[in-house]
């Protein structure tokens, strides 16, 4: 049986009871040259950080297609353990387990998803083989 949270949780909450500053950003041409160049320059550090940080990022086309693998394993299981229980056949569930069985040994760079997927693919392998597949 799947588990899915019954909310969403909001990324981000409006500030209440702030005051909000009147007027805009204003740039003063007094300033000496100095700054705004310090400024311009840490500016581009910002920027390079942001690259950087960026190439440490993951795709998460991986997991999120370990999770719908999982998903659909999990859904087929249950489906055939409802066919068991209601004594009907289940030959086309069992063709689409066994369709997903390799799908199920796929990587996601996640170890603890990946774990789980190998505990799915035992069962699924467990299932077909009771069945003589």
């Amino acid at each position: 049986m799947r588990i899915e949270g019954t909310y969403q949780i909001s990324p981000f909450a409006p500030l209440r009871g702030r005051p909000v500053a009147e007027g805009g950003f204003v740039v003063t041409a007094d300033r000496p040259r100095a700054q705004r160049a310090g400024t311009r320059k840490a500016a581009g550090l910002a920027g390079i950080a942001s690259l950087l940080a960026l190439q440490g990022i993951d795709d998460g086309d991986a997991r999120e297609d370990g999770l719908r693998r999982g998903n659909q394993a999990l859904d087929l299981l249950e489906e055939l353990k409802i066919a068991v229980l209601e004594g009907t056949g289940a030959p086309a569930r069992l063709d689409r387990l066994e369709a997903l069985v390799p799908d199920l040994a796929e990587t996601t760079g996640d170890e603890g998803l990946d774990g789980v997927l190998a505990e799915l693919s035992l069962r699924v392998q467990v299932e077909l083989a009771k069945r003589g597949r």
